[in-house]
């Protein structure tokens, strides 16, 4: 059974929870990926201001203020302690570890993070990897502590095209990051910062959390134009 969350406390239909520089610098990435989504064909892409390149392919950005990320912990932990985060058991058991499915338990949540989605990620996606719109196939929060997951398996997102992962909690945990196959490590960014990475190109893992618990948002994300081709040629 499904636990629907009905009211978080941190829904919010503003934007104060998104990372206001970030806002600030996309809005003219923003309208030229508006102009050029509705264009067939190439167009003359940006390249923005807002992300850090990290390792090849991998980019890094603000995109939501610390105080928001802290709050959302704080309200998945009285979930967790009241049902319990649970793992995807249709997932190989290597790869499972205690998660939160914001679109099937909070659509108030899921809905703003598709705000989030239309808004930044699309429009820095499309700057940094020269794409067109992207769809959610899932975004939820994952749970590692060394009571549990310790750390995960190699892998590809192979549901996706493109991943983000947002720690929402850097500090409170020892241990941590992300490992890409024969590129490097990424150490765990600021609370708040996001990981944004082609999925299926890019085999990695999360490392071990020696002591505490890592929280993480994770954004899976398909291009809209390719919605045949990842039903009929998923690889699990």
């Amino acid at each position: 059974m499904t636990y629907i969350v009905k009211d978080l406390s941190l829904i919010d239909t503003s934007y104060w929870y998104v990372n206001k520089q970030t806002v600030k610098g996309c809005l003219s990435i923003a309208d030229e990926f508006r102009e050029f989504d509705k264009k067939d064909g190439d167009g003359d892409f940006v390249v923005t201001n807002i992300c850090e390149p990290v390792l090849p392919s991998v980019y890094s950005f603000k995109l939501f203020e610390p105080e928001w990320c802290k709050r959302l912990v704080e309200e998945i932990k009285l979930i967790d302690n009241e049902v319990g985060l649970q793992p995807n058991l249709e997932e190989d058991e290597l790869r499972q570890i205690p998660e939160f499915v914001i679109n099937d338990s909070s659509p108030d949540l899921y809905n703003l993070m598709r705000l989030v989605l239309r808004d930044i990620i699309s429009p820095v996606n499309w700057s940094l990897f020269g794409h067109g719109e992207l769809s959610l196939a899932s975004v939820q929060i994952a749970h590692y502590n060394p009571k549990g997951k310790v750390a995960g398996a190699w892998h590809h997102d192979a549901s996706a095209d493109f991943t983000v992962v947002v720690p929402l909690n850097t500090g409170d945990y020892v241990g941590g990051g992300t490992e890409f196959f024969n590129l490097g490590t990424v150490e765990p960014l600021d609370t708040g910062s996001a990981l944004i990475f082609p999925s299926t190109s890019h085999m990695h893992r999360g490392l071990a959390v020696e002591s505490g618990d890592r929280y993480l948002l994770v954004f899976w994300l398909y291009l809209k134009n390719r919605i045949p081709d990842l039903i009929n040629n998923i690889v699990y």
